[in-house]
């Protein structure tokens, strides 16, 4: 397995979206997933040892996606200065993060993709909490290769985002150009996931990576646009 690269902190710093689009971004070598199981070992979910304090939000959520080998996307907005609750003893990792989001309004939704198991956060049914309005302003090389996804998603109306949920997942050489592009789940429509995977596989930023982001596979959630926000492409 390559070496834990920084971009851990995808899912907590660098985690933003476009406009009202959730977007979340998450270094799976920091949280790799396990293959998909068998249906038959599905039906029992395994128990795994938990001891994680209560902590800022964004360390627990690291934690908990290297307790469990499955990543938890969010926007960073969305966990800003949340507190988890502790979880601690044996649990399956669904329950355990149920234990962990108590009293934070936030919930998750379970994707189950050929990857293995991924958690897609948000806010809780009935809670007051609004979905965030992430930055296009974000800090660094995260930030370039955001803004520069969102860029190639939006030139073409086939894959402008707001309307559809779909996850991905990408890797750059080391000129910054996709070397791989896959889907984890398909966006409910065939011909939008053709066009989209077309289109990641174009992406080519104007700087080289640093080194950590390098041959990562790297992953992207966009969520359907909130009733009443802006387009996310303007």
């Amino acid at each position: 397995m390559p070496a834990p690269c920084q971009v851990g902190r995808f899912s907590r710093r660098c985690a933003h979206g476009a406009a009202a689009v959730a977007v979340a971004l998450a270094c799976a070598a920091g949280v790799a997933q396990s293959p998909a199981q068998p249906d038959a070992q599905a039906a029992a979910p395994q128990a795994i040892d938990f001891d994680i304090p209560a902590l800022p939000l964004e360390q627990a959520l690291q934690r908990y996606g290297r307790t469990t080998r499955q990543p938890a996307l969010f926007s960073s907005d969305m966990v800003a200065g949340l507190v988890s609750s502790p979880v601690r003893g044996r649990h399956s990792a669904s329950h355990a993060l149920r234990l962990l989001l108590q009293g934070t309004g936030l919930s998750s939704d379970r994707v189950e993709t050929q990857a293995g198991t991924t958690f897609l956060l948000r806010p809780a049914t009935g809670t007051e909490a609004a979905a965030p309005v992430p930055r296009l302003a974000l800090d660094g090389f995260a930030g370039l290769l955001q803004s520069r996804t969102m860029q190639v998603l939006c030139a073409d109306l086939r894959t402008r985002p707001g309307t559809y949920r779909v996850l991905f997942q990408f890797a750059l050489d080391a000129s910054g150009a996709v070397e791989s592009a896959r889907l984890l789940d398909s966006s409910g429509d065939t011909s939008r996931d053709a066009v989209l995977l077309a289109a990641l596989r174009r992406l080519r930023l104007d700087v080289a990576p640093p080194a950590g982001f390098v041959g990562q596979p790297l992953t992207m959630a966009l969520a359907p646009t909130p009733a009443g926000a802006a387009s996310p492409c303007g």
